[in-house]
């Protein structure tokens, strides 16, 4: 970066400082209620969820919703949580989970009897089947759209904080993830005359990557080019041999689970830059497809930050130490 642009980012950085330590609008939180009274939240279904105090005992139905209510309340707060949480090479709160002792690979009527919980907070996907059974138990229920771009995170985090009871929390987590992103929009400025392209190959039946998801909003903020969504492909659709021959990227991005198909991580790798219909792609040719853990793949999630600038550091060299990575939390 040249003198100018380092000087650039020092003042925007420091603008963005002196604006948070005179700030003095945070939110406050709810007033409780009295004992005959409710608290509402509005779900993103539009369901008025009535809730007599404090949540305590949560439950969620997605290790994404899981990683966002973490980063929100303490551990003492979820009576379960997704076995997902303590895989370090998809998730960012390990420690954060360690206490919780009920750990779920899914939701089942009777698991979530036995634990008694005074709020679950569900995905769409869950299905409204699933979340009448559990509102027909008196549980009350809150539901929270996917996640496919960083202000949907955002989104979710504002209202989930709101149902926990805790805005001034999940004000402090977008405090967080806005610093990071502010330094990250500084550090890649220079390469937007340049930017690299990349292609996810995904666990997802290689649906997954394609235009308007998580990974291609990521890839906006990093300064890179999702090669398939400028050549129109839409996630959800196949993203074949075909398709990543037209995109031409400069580099593949590699989910690590597919190593779990070979006896090393290499052979993988080998594999596949060594497949005649690659070899007149650009990422082929120089030998650049890069193993990516899933938790920088998939992070449908405040923790969003470190994966757009390990995106980054994969086109442009280690431009952001990662070392400082850490669960983003507000409390």
């Amino acid at each position: 970066m040249n003198k100018f642009g380092k000087y650039s980012c020092l003042f925007l950085l420091l603008l963005h400082a002196a604006i948070l330590n005179g700030c003095s609008g945070v939110p406050k939180a709810p007033p409780l209620p009295s004992a005959s009274a409710t608290y509402e939240a509005i779900d993103d279904q539009g369901t008025v969820v009535k809730m007599r105090a404090k949540p305590q005992r949560v439950i969620t139905t997605h290790f994404h919703l899981d990683t966002m209510v973490l980063g929100i309340v303490p551990s003492q707060r979820m009576v379960a949580i997704s076995q997902t949480a303590f895989d370090p090479n998809v998730s960012y709160m390990v420690q954060e989970a360690e206490p919780i002792q009920h750990r779920m690979q899914e939701i089942s009527l009777e698991k979530v009897v036995s634990l008694q919980p005074d709020l679950i907070i569900a995905r769409e996907t869950t299905g409204m089947e699933k979340i009448q059974s559990f509102r027909d138990m008196g549980i009350p229920v809150f539901v929270v759209k996917a996640a496919n771009s960083v202000q949907d995170v955002k989104d979710n985090i504002c209202s989930l904080a709101h149902a926990l009871w805790e805005p001034a929390s999940g004000a402090k987590v977008i405090e967080k993830m806005d610093r990071q992103l502010e330094r990250v929009e500084c550090i890649v400025a220079p390469y937007k005359t340049s930017p690299k392209s990349c292609v996810l190959v995904s666990k997802m039946n290689h649906t997954y990557g394609g235009k308007g998801c998580m990974f291609d909003d990521m890839c906006h903020y990093a300064n890179v080019k999702n090669a398939v969504a400028e050549i129109g492909v839409q996630n959800g659709q196949i993203i074949s041999k075909e398709v990543m021959v037209k995109a031409n990227p400069d580099f593949f991005l590699l989910s690590k689970s597919w190593e779990l198909k070979h006896t090393n991580s290499s052979d993988y790798r080998e594999e596949f830059l060594n497949d005649p219909a690659f070899q007149s792609v650009k990422a082929a040719q120089t030998g650049q497809a890069i193993y990516f853990l899933d938790k920088y793949l998939y992070a449908s999630h405040q923790n969003c930050v470190w994966a757009i600038m390990k995106i980054a550091n994969a086109a442009y060299g280690d431009v952001f130490d990662l070392k400082e990575e850490s669960f983003i939390k507000g409390y």
